[in-house]
């Protein structure tokens, strides 16, 4: 059986609307303030089965956020949840956007797409990025502990008892207790203190496959779009182990030989996993989760994942097949 997608048959009026209206499901997923339920039957009985036994076997687990903040996925941080904690730090999404109308002073701080800039020179109208003179962008990756007697220049970043901060101006601080003042310094979170980030696209990539530059399994926009949403940490750790099995099941589509029972066996565990952590999330952050919509966002991947999905459970079909209970499905899906 030829696993690329040119070998399948050409869709139907009936799975054009059975797409569209799965479509219309998840548009209204994001709006409902109700907890969505998924649909595991794409992947055959024994998965829907085997999902619905998962939920079950995790209804009996401690429901509290600090089983929540024991999953972890290699990509996460320890210190980033103190950072996150303080009451003073300026989140990356409260930075205010960059305006042409307004008019800018030295050390005033601003956003541009997923970067932070810092005034150089007073301005007005002159796009950060393109005017290195006016504006300086800041560089959170390369960081240093601070120390005092020491002399930060505008744009600095220093690290403290887990925090991190922006030097505003010409610091020689003596102790850190002037980091209290906003006039010197600007304490900040941002996504890329506690993720590898993939370089943001110029144009989004809405081919099947799309990019990923920094070859670590998910689709950049997909990557992207997680780390710089406003979901709880725990659960933006999930969704990316989550598009790791969204992006194994896409790749599929690329096989020109036959795909073996075992490596099918594999992507369908995986996405029945990522399934069953969505629910586990929702049950742990007041029904919050990610959306598969997020990564199945263009007509054909909506149509490439039913169909590689269907195509992969009938091929495990004659002989049956029976995927293992997993107790803790996030921390499963993470170790993938």
């Amino acid at each position: 059986m030829k696993s690329n997608l040119k070998s399948f048959t050409r869709i139907t009026i009936i799975t054009i609307i059975v797409i569209a209206a799965h479509v219309i499901a998840a548009c209204g997923e994001e709006s409902s303030d109700e907890a969505p339920t998924d649909n595991a039957s794409i992947l055959g009985g024994n998965a829907a089965i085997y999902t619905k036994a998962i939920e079950i076997d995790n209804g009996t687990e401690a429901n509290s956020e600090e089983t929540a903040n024991t999953l972890k996925t290699g990509q996460r941080i320890t210190s980033s949840l103190k950072a996150n904690s303080s009451p003073h730090a300026t989140s990356f999404t409260d930075i205010e956007a960059w305006q042409p109308q307004k008019s800018y002073y030295r050390g005033d701080v601003v956003r541009v797409n997923y970067d932070i800039y810092i005034s150089i020179i007073p301005s007005k109208g002159l796009i950060p990025g393109s005017q290195a003179r006016h504006w300086d962008i800041i560089d959170y990756n390369n960081r240093s502990e601070f120390q005092t007697k020491t002399l930060y220049r505008i744009g600095d970043v220093v690290s403290h008892e887990d925090r991190f901060y922006i030097s505003r101006g010409m610091n020689n601080t003596v102790n850190p207790l002037r980091f209290n003042d906003e006039r010197r310094w600007i304490e900040f979170t941002h996504p890329g203190l506690f993720y590898d980030l993939p370089p943001a696209p110029d144009d989004p990539d809405a081919s099947l496959f799309g990019i990923d530059a920094n070859h670590n399994g998910i689709r950049d926009d997909y990557e992207l779009a997680t780390i710089f949403s406003d979901l709880p940490q725990p659960v933006k750790d999930s969704a990316l182990s989550a598009g790791k099995a969204y992006g194994a099941l896409t790749i599929v589509a690329l096989e020109d030989g036959d795909i073996d029972r075992d490596r099918a066996l594999k992507i369908l565990h995986n996405l029945v996993l990522a399934k069953a952590c969505r629910t586990r999330m929702r049950e742990l952050h007041q029904g919050v989760a990610w959306q598969e919509s997020t990564y199945f966002n263009t007509m054909d991947r909506i149509e490439a994942k039913f169909k590689l999905q269907n195509m992969l459970a009938n091929l495990l079909e004659p002989e049956g097949y029976n995927l293992p209970r997993e107790q803790e499905p996030c921390v499963a899906l993470a170790a993938k």
